[in-house]
């Protein structure tokens, strides 16, 4: 829930200061071009974006206040769109303004300080070059012993000295501020509207997904009142709906399968239908297997398995086979074929992937 707290603020704050870039490009300036740069640093992968929306569905049974939220984020997403599509200006435009802000930054600070090193060290040659001058001449400079005359000398070395490592210390700064803002020079206006246009996609999935399992809880528990009325008619007893069982993997894990196997081993399904699936939790979508991709799939569920409590490890792996309709013995003769050391180019890929993984 934290997570997408952060999100939607961050995501109005990036959308107040495109709004600026668009609107009113004057006022437009480096403090305001690193909002929209570390926005869509953050959450340009769109992988970021799907895990804050598994984890706020996976910890709330709330489905009316998760819709809801949801419904903020996509408010957002087509008030980001919206102020794009009404744009006329180029939003490929280079940051120019940004580039020009840092490059003046310094600049009356540098010419006055040139100026004063200047002035400083001409200071300084005119008694350096005085050391075999006449008396009379180092006199007109209020000069009258060679103690008075180091003295100067000194003085006048130390100033210049100070006012060179001010210039350096002012060119330091300057160099710094654009090398700042080279990292800030990407316009990254258009692929913020590609990436909310990538939120409200993803979104659709999730939304349908819970308004779904919504509808049809509310239907069982429909049903089930229903046949516990007609079950008391008869004098039969009934048993109460069971809760789901505590998930068996975490959803870090499963978040990291999914983007690895769904697509690949498994047909494509929402990242949160496939996190039920693998927990035998219900779900709206159904887990289903690729063709010619079942004895990988056994591998995973070799994998997943070490990962369980000895005491749950059979449970969840026969309640797995017998929902992905494999049999106990097919399964026994495959889950190591992939990491057989003769096995096929793709097994070996495949193995190598899950190593990542799995370690």
């Amino acid at each position: 829930m934290e997570r997408l707290k952060e999100f939607l603020t961050r995501y109005q704050e990036m959308s107040t200061n495109l709004d600026l870039f668009i609107n009113k490009p004057d006022s437009f300036g480096l403090k305001h071009q690193k909002v929209l740069t570390h926005f869509y640093d953050d959450y340009g992968d769109t992988k970021v974006f799907s895990e804050i929306l598994l984890d706020l569905v996976l910890s709330t049974s709330n489905a009316h206040g998760t819709l809801l939220l949801l419904d903020s984020i996509r408010k957002e997403a087509e008030h980001t769109i919206e102020l794009v599509d009404n744009s006329c200006d180029d939003l490929d435009a280079d940051m120019d303004i940004v580039n020009g802000e840092i490059e003046l930054r310094y600049v009356d600070e540098l010419k006055s300080q040139i100026a004063a090193t200047c002035h400083l060290g001409n200071e300084f040659l005119k008694i350096s070059k005085s050391f075999n001058d006449s008396q009379e001449t180092l006199e007109k400079m209020n000069i009258h012993n060679d103690e008075q005359y180091w003295r100067e000398y000194d003085r006048r070395l130390e100033e210049h000295y100070k006012a060179v490592v001010a210039l350096h210390e002012l060119y330091d700064k300057h160099w710094q501020s654009v090398s700042e803002a080279k990292k800030y020079e990407k316009n990254v206006a258009a692929p913020i509207y590609e990436m909310s246009k990538s939120f409200l996609f993803i979104l659709d999935k999730y939304q349908h997904s819970i308004t779904e399992n919504k509808t049809r809880g509310e239907e069982y528990c429909l049903q089930t009142k229903e046949e516990q009325h007609d079950a008391h008619s008869v004098g039969k007893i009934v048993k109460q709906p069971v809760e789901n069982a505590t998930p068996y993997f975490e959803m870090g894990l499963i978040s990291t399968v999914y983007n690895a196997c769904v697509g690949e081993q498994f047909v494509e399904m929402a990242e949160v239908d496939f996190y039920n699936n693998i927990n035998l939790m219900s779900s709206i979508g159904t887990l289903k297997i690729r063709n010619q991709e079942k004895s990988r799939v056994c591998y995973l569920i070799h994998l997943l398995s070490e990962q369980l409590e000895r005491s749950c490890r059979e449970e969840w792996r026969t309640g797995i086979l017998s929902m992905l309709d494999i049999a106990p013995l097919y399964y026994k003769s495959k889950y190591k074929e992939a990491a057989n050391r003769y096995s096929s180019k793709k097994n070996k890929e495949f193995a190598a992937e899950m190593k990542k993984i799995f370690g």
